[in-house]
């Protein structure tokens, strides 16, 4: 691994965030830090391994003038620091949540990454990293909240996890009775992170691959936390592994997206669309 990493520095209007936060996601970036400044909000977005540096910035740029037809993102920059150091300032700002906070029953996140004296089955916790997925973004817990619907409908049935980052989901599956659960990156930081996250919840029947395409047999339920663009190129491969009436559940959609998915997933009955923050989830279910 190495020991130093890069994070893009920005600034935005605080009416700006949301919008500047989903511009950061739809590149790669998944993992951001923030805090007020002089009336503005200082984004550090961690940079993963896997995506090239050059080019990063200008991509940024055009896009803002493409999409928005403005600058929201200021001074936008690349810095390289020590692995470490950001984790460690991330993780002070992280505090355990509860999953579904109308549901007193709900599991509990604890974010923070802390190794847990004592196994608590109603709390999962999750190392903070460049992999995403602490639970505390909209998409992943409006994920977690369709795929436990679909639990509840097909209950113990196998999950498979497309884009599994820290593999929360699949571990909010297995504890939430899902019988044995795949979780799938192409991110060597984000597997590498998932297998430490199963070490600490001491989590088993969760296996972890490199390569959807290595995946065989078709599951009740699958789940895919990614962005438009790869959920888009993704559809064959994830309706091949979709048991008939079997339930597809994506996030990781801008709300303009969805026109867009559901287009593409035009085979697929729409169940549930949950909405927060400018982000949408949908829960699909196989003719």
């Amino acid at each position: 691994m190495k020991q130093q990493f890069s994070v893009l520095k920005t600034s935005v209007k605080p009416s700006a965030k949301e919008l500047a936060l989903a511009m950061l996601y739809q590149c790669g970036l998944t993992t951001v830090e923030e805090r007020r400044a002089r009336g503005r909000i200082l984004l550090e977005a961690q940079i993963p391994d896997s995506l090239p540096l050059r080019g990063l910035v200008p991509k940024l740029q055009k896009m803002q003038k493409q999409v928005l037809g403005r600058e929201i993102l200021l001074k936008p920059r690349i810095h390289k620091i020590p692995r470490r150091s950001w984790d460690k300032v991330y993780q002070q700002y992280l505090k355990p949540f509860p999953l579904d906070p109308k549901n007193p029953d709900s599991l509990w996140i604890d974010p923070s990454g802390k190794n847990p004296k004592k196994l608590d089955p109603k709390k999962l916790t999750i190392m903070a990293s460049l992999a995403f997925g602490t639970g505390t973004h909209p998409t992943t817990r409006m994920a977690a909240l369709l795929m436990l619907r679909a639990l509840r409908e097909n209950p113990k049935a196998p999950v498979l996890d497309v884009g599994c980052g820290t593999a929360i989901l699949g571990m909010i599956a297995r504890r939430s009775g899902c019988s044995k659960a795949v979780g799938v990156d192409n991110d060597p930081e984000a597997l590498g992170i998932a297998r430490e996250n199963l070490r600490l919840n001491r989590v088993t029947r969760l296996n972890l691959a490199g390569d959807l395409r290595k995946i065989r047999g078709k599951y009740p339920i699958v789940v895919a936390n990614i962005i438009l663009k790869t959920l888009c190129e993704l559809q064959a491969p994830l309706l091949a592994r979709l048991k008939s009436r079997g339930y597809l559940v994506v996030s990781g959609l801008l709300y303009r997206d969805v026109p867009e998915l559901i287009r593409v997933y035009k085979t697929l009955k729409l169940i549930q669309r949950l909405n927060q923050n400018g982000w949408s989830a949908l829960l699909f279910q196989r003719r």
